[in-house]
């Protein structure tokens, strides 16, 4: 069988049963696993009317950057043949596409850097529905606010979930971390005066003066039941600024995050009760000095902690709880925000 390119791109997992792909000199072929070097050596991928051949070592080896460098076939209307060992993993992405970065995020990746243009990543250790310590993160993060720069899940073709947008927070230009916990996800921007460094690592705690995107694991695929909370030492109970954009992948499924802050004390402010029926902006400004967040559902979640005044450490501890108590300032604005955040 010979599968035709369907709105400019291809996309599959590898396996021993692949058709035939037809193919053109605007094609830009990627071949993308972590599989040992035995099974990438035997992988061979064939442009019949090219005669051209290329193996899985090859394709699979990045360049200075980081990214992938595609297959192109020297001819229009070529059929591209793929023969991969048994039980072999990983991906073939054809696209059409311009001014386009692809990356393989395997656990043992070198630390990527912004490229110019669309980059695509491929987290080829993502385990759906499973507790792993290392995750993809994107640190150290700036972005200049004269830059249009967006992250959403899956390949740029699908116009998948946006998870992050760095319009989201007024004023905000630079973010601590960044967590990815995705299978494959894309960052478009319109500039080149970004900066971030990608690589797998440890889920941090926050601080004062700290801004990143919080998500549940396997996002956007899978709830995440169980509950967060990001501990900060406010000794001195200052006020501090919470602002926080939250994202659900399906508009339609009604669950809530609860979002709740607590005091030094350990008592707890009354809930923010947000429904995935919209994105929401969330703003609170009160003496807290811990964040638990309950989510029936995925979430991605971009924030940011703001006191001028503080300078202590914040940490990360399983959920907790307590009693009540008064908190300051909470201002919701919802809406759905796709078009605008």
């Amino acid at each position: 069988m010979l599968l035709v390119l369907s709105n400019s791109y291809i996309l599959e997992r590898l396996s021993d049963a692949l058709p035939d792909y037809q193919v053109s000199r605007s094609s830009k072929i990627f071949f993308i696993s972590a599989e040992p070097q035995k099974n990438l050596d035997m992988a061979q991928l064939h442009l019949m009317n090219g005669m051209e051949t290329r193996n899985g070592t090859t394709l699979t080896t990045p360049t200075a950057s980081g990214s992938l460098t595609p297959l192109i076939p020297s001819k229009d209307d070529d059929t591209l043949l793929v023969i991969v060992p048994a039980n072999f993993t990983g991906f073939l992405y054809i696209t059409e596409m311009e001014n386009i970065n692809v990356y393989a995020l395997p656990q043992n990746s070198s630390v990527i850097n912004f490229q110019p243009g669309t980059n695509v990543f491929f987290n080829l250790d993502f385990q759906a529905q499973t507790f792993i310590q290392k995750i993809p993160l994107a640190k150290n993060v700036v972005i200049s606010d004269t830059v249009s720069f967006k992250g959403l899940t899956g390949i740029p073709e699908e116009n998948g979930t946006l998870f992050f947008n760095s319009s989201s927070i007024p004023g905000l230009t630079t973010y601590n971390q960044l967590e990815l916990d995705m299978e494959i996800f894309n960052f478009q921007s319109n500039g080149i005066d970004v900066k971030y460094e990608i690589s797998y690592g440890m889920r941090q705690g926050v601080d004062f003066n700290y801004s990143g995107l919080w998500m549940t694991r396997s996002y956007p695929r899978w709830p995440d039941y169980q509950a967060k909370e990001y501990g900060i030492l406010n000794n001195q109970n200052d006020p501090i600024t919470l602002s926080m954009m939250c994202r659900f992948p399906i508009h339609t499924n009604l669950y809530t995050v609860n979002i709740t802050l607590i005091n030094s004390d350990k008592s707890i402010q009354p809930p923010i009760i947000i429904n995935s029926t919209s994105d929401i902006f969330v703003k609170s400004v009160s003496a807290f000095s811990g964040i638990k967040i309950e989510g029936g559902g995925p979430y991605s979640i971009q924030y940011e902690l703001w006191d001028p005044l503080a300078t202590t450490v914040g940490y990360e501890t399983s959920t907790k709880s307590g009693g009540s108590f008064n908190f300051w300032i909470c201002l919701v604005l919802a809406g759905i925000l796709n078009f605008l955040l």
